[in-house]
């Protein structure tokens, strides 16, 4: 999470720097956030299986909201038709500041990229790259939103905090 965080950083640093010093910082980067997915245990990227599966789907499938109107006009239930309404009012009233942050960086980034189709990536060595198309951020947000629901109650109590992430997948 920190590392998703940290990257919407990276282009306001680097505008400042000369092209040495901004390849140096990505290849740093880049290499501390392998060397700490190495050291977590490696957990399988199964692209093919993640873009298979319709990660979307449940938002649009979200409750009904009744949204505050003008006095005199009817109330009106409906559903938010842009996916990331839910994720948002989901994140503003979650007890952990950590989700806001992802979703933030989720959000910005969809922005950025979301328009990519599938293969832009194809050229690359990463197994099942050719698959990876704008909606990975919508996905990776509405499972992040899916996961972080306070109303799943799988929050762990670590003391006198509650603890939001597990660790699942790595060292398995």
């Amino acid at each position: 999470m920190h590392f998703v965080t940290s990257s919407m950083f990276l282009s306001s640093i680097l505008i400042h720097l000369e092209p040495k010093f901004q390849e140096f910082l990505l290849r740093t980067y880049v290499s501390i956030c392998l060397t700490w997915y190495i050291a977590r245990g490696k957990p399988q990227l199964d692209i093919g299986a993640f873009f298979a599966h319709d990660s979307c789907k449940s938002l649009n499938d979200g409750p009904v909201v009744v949204r505050p109107c003008l006095p005199g006009i009817p109330v009106q239930p409906t559903k938010p038709s842009n996916p990331w309404t839910l994720i948002l009012e989901e994140t503003i009233v979650h007890p952990d500041d950590h989700i806001s942050k992802i979703q933030r960086t989720l959000l910005h980034f969809a922005q950025v990229y979301g328009g990519r189709e599938a293969g832009y990536f194809e050229g690359t060595e990463l197994k099942g790259a050719e698959k990876i198309d704008g909606t990975l951020f919508m996905r990776s947000a509405n499972l992040t939103a899916m996961k972080m629901s306070s109303a799943t109650g799988k929050e762990r109590l670590l003391g006198d905090r509650v603890d939001w992430w597990d660790r699942k997948g790595f060292f398995t």
